[in-house]
């Protein structure tokens, strides 16, 4: 099994065709759908970008009790028991930061 695991910041699932929405088109993602299972009802408690990766990543609560912050070391970030299960884990981002000094230690677990 293959987990491709997309976070869009800046673009509401009302404008994905894939979700009945028809604002843009998104011919790459239609076809990798067709082929996939996508979820229906999901929800997040923390929108900001950092704290919800630290939700998606290790499945904690994050901005509702504190600010924009790293991996704590009590995580288990999801990243890792991929890896930990000998499933290969990557990371393709447009988000440079996660790789620079403070980018809050969110790419460590990856492979690749």
């Amino acid at each position: 099994m293959n987990v491709i695991f997309i976070i869009l910041d800046s673009l509401n699932r009302h404008y994905l065709p894939i979700y009945d929405g028809d604002w843009i088109e998104t011919p790459n993602l239609e076809c990798l759908t067709d082929k996939s299972y996508v979820f229906e009802k999901h929800f997040a408690g923390s929108l900001p970008t950092i704290p919800a990766r630290r939700e998606m990543w290790a499945g904690n609560y994050e901005f509702l009790w504190r600010p924009w912050g790293s991996l704590e070391p009590w995580d288990r970030p999801l990243p890792l028991v991929i890896k930990n299960s000998g499933t290969l884990a990557m990371l393709i981002t447009d988000s440079y930061h996660l790789f620079e000094g403070g980018g809050q230690n969110y790419h460590i677990d990856f492979e690749g």
